[in-house]
């Protein structure tokens, strides 16, 4: 067996003992070097996925997805390379930053061969939990239903109660945006205890994470049905969360679930704070789709407030982002929203 350069075992000890800089610094230049020669190409695609990573721990989404495409050899970089099963959990991470950036299309096309029957049931798992999310952000519930449903297997087969959990997660926020929210709500309670703890060990802070998303993804859809009660309680548990596990995307989400709470109570002045720091965090990150809910939480807001001139901009701007992404339900809401605004400006 060919013993690895020295070089790149000593970027793969700095990521290892997280001395980050070492990794930005040299990572690039080593990675380089080694792709100069063929026998050497595998592991500089191991040092561009750690890079990668790095970007992503830092939330800086987009440069993340540069060094991953690269890497990995996705669709759109025009590469045909094998798929690497060392690989697959970089390919994982890419479609989860794909997702918060709203390039779904890019995801989709990532999709398959992480799905492939070969691949390990943690990939497998990851990649069905990811359609699932596609398929109810543009609208498809029974599609996305059915494919929570194949997760769920996938993790009673792993034995695995913390997927189960995961999957039993993102089934209660789509039954909300179903508005069925009797049965989103005991999904959810079902779960967040398990999941808003201290954050001991890798799995606790991505329960957090996970939990965090659930809860103040329900807070802003119960708020927006007047389920102020439910809404109140998942913003606490939602805001715990966050605190544990504080990224910037998380604290623009918190602020998001804020500022539909507090508009939906008639607290303005406090909304209209919240959707501020919401919307320029998202765009900050890059993140559309979330950017895109921001501006038409504005919207609403301003709906309610009666400043029906400042809603249409607002609205129509977040119905072109909408528009791009293919989220059919918001597009839907925005249609509505214009009617209702529409009827109040000629009366």
């Amino acid at each position: 067996m060919r013993i690895p350069p020295a070089s790149y075992v000593r970027i793969q000890n700095a990521y290892r003992r997280g001395d980050h800089l070492v990794v930005l610094g040299d990572g690039d230049r080593v990675a380089s070097e080694l792709a100069a020669t063929e026998e050497d190409r595998a592991l500089a695609n191991e040092l561009w996925c750690l890079i990668g990573t790095v970007h992503a721990e830092a939330e800086r989404f987009e440069v993340s997805v540069r060094f991953l495409e690269h890497a990995t050899g996705t669709p759109s970089t025009g590469q045909a390379e094998t798929p690497d099963d060392r690989l697959d959990w970089f390919r994982v991470l890419l479609v989860d930053e794909y997702l918060r950036l709203g390039r779904y299309d890019d995801a989709l096309a990532q999709l398959p061969r992480l799905l492939e029957p070969a691949r390990a049931m943690d990939t497998r798992f990851a990649a069905t939990r990811a359609q699932s999310s596609i398929a109810a952000a543009r609208g498809d519930f029974e599609t996305a239903h059915f494919l929570l449903n194949t997760a769920t297997g996938i993790a009673i087969r792993m034995r695995s109660r913390f997927r189960a959990a995961l999957v039993e997660g993102d089934r209660s926020v789509l039954l909300a945006a179903q508005g069925r929210f009797h049965e989103a709500t005991a999904s959810a309670d079902s779960v967040l205890t398990s999941f808003v703890r201290p954050p001991i060990g890798t799995y606790q802070r991505w329960g957090n994470t996970h939990g965090a998303m659930v809860a103040l993804t329900l807070c802003r859809l119960s708020a927006q049905a007047g389920d102020a009660l439910t809404a109140q309680r998942m913003l606490i548990q939602g805001t715990t969360a966050v605190e544990r596990a504080g990224t910037s995307y998380l604290r623009a989400y918190l602020e998001l679930a804020r500022g539909a709470f507090y508009g939906a109570e008639g607290r303005f002045d406090l909304a209209e704070a919240a959707l501020f720091e919401a919307s320029r965090g998202f765009n900050v990150l890059g993140c559309l789709s979330a950017s895109a809910i921001a501006t038409l939480e504005q919207g609403r807001l301003a709906w309610r407030r009666g400043l029906h001139l400042s809603a249409r901009p607002l609205l129509e701007r977040a119905l072109v982002d909408f528009r791009v992404l293919g989220q059919t339900p918001e597009i839907n809401e925005i249609r509505r929203l214009l009617i209702e605004v529409d009827r109040h400006t000629v009366a």
